[in-house]
């Protein structure tokens, strides 16, 4: 079974590496090797391809992409943050044959009144203000009381190879993304960060509007969920989705 990570804003993954720590231990137990489908995983960047060309940001070239890549194999697709406008992508269109999809603090519009004005900056500014501003404190904003130097360094890493032009374009996505209309059947489980700042929590009812076959599991974590509470979104994973999967 191959699990296919989307990455939010940065486009990059490299905010991926608790969870993958986390996700490559528990494959490599004695329960996951043994499964009658073994479980692999693959990131998928959004900001330049295997060459290193950079990629086009509309999500639906970013779509015929993936479908492209993973034509004729059954995925899990695990969205965070931003990538839930992609991961939507993917599902409305039906070329991809895709089992169950995780919105791990995902959004299908605009998530919040902040995050729209956020959205409208010039990233320039945005990353000038991370660079500027003492790293514990946008580490608090950001991780909340999970943050740490190896948190803060690695956003700091994504963040400095998140091209200007790319993360523009990303916002603006996401500044002028609108309620989806089209219903999905595709089993769907929705990971909300309990401390979550950027998405507001009433954001998850378009989710079950969307999603006839829907799911949700309430998570201690900040908006970076992935990062600030990796073992718990894999529990929450191995017990809603995965067990049940490798074993059929």
């Amino acid at each position: 079974m191959m699990i296919l990570l989307l990455p939010g804003a940065d486009g990059t993954g490299v905010l991926f590496k608790p969870f993958i720590e986390v996700l490559q231990a528990a494959i490599n137990t004695e329960h996951f090797s043994k499964a009658s489908k073994p479980i692999s995983s693959v990131i998928i960047n959004l900001n330049h391809d295997e060459m290193g060309n950079p990629l086009a940001q509309k999500l639906s070239e970013q779509a015929t992409r993936i479908e492209n890549e993973y034509e004729g194999q059954s995925v899990v697709v695990i969205a965070e943050s931003y990538s839930g406008l992609l991961a939507y992508e993917l599902l409305s269109r039906q070329q991809l044959d895709i089992t169950h999809v995780v919105f791990v603090a995902s959004f299908l519009k605009a998530p919040s009144k902040f995050v729209s004005i956020v959205a409208k900056l010039n990233p320039v500014w945005l990353k000038g203000a991370i660079r500027t501003t003492p790293s514990v404190i946008w580490g608090r904003v950001l991780f909340g009381r999970w943050q740490t130097p190896q948190l803060r360094a690695l956003f700091r890493q994504a963040l400095a190879q998140t091209p200007n032009d790319l993360l523009q374009q990303r916002l603006a996505i996401i500044a002028s993304a609108q309620i989806p209309n089209k219903t999905i059947d595709v089993p769907c489980l929705y990971l909300q960060a309990r401390q979550d700042s950027l998405v507001s929590a009433n954001n998850i009812e378009i989710f079950r509007q969307v999603f006839s076959n829907f799911a949700s599991i309430t998570v201690d974590g900040t908006h970076f969920l992935l990062q600030t509470n990796p073992e718990a979104v894999w529990e929450a994973l191995r017990e809603s989705i995965l067990t049940t999967i490798i074993h059929n």
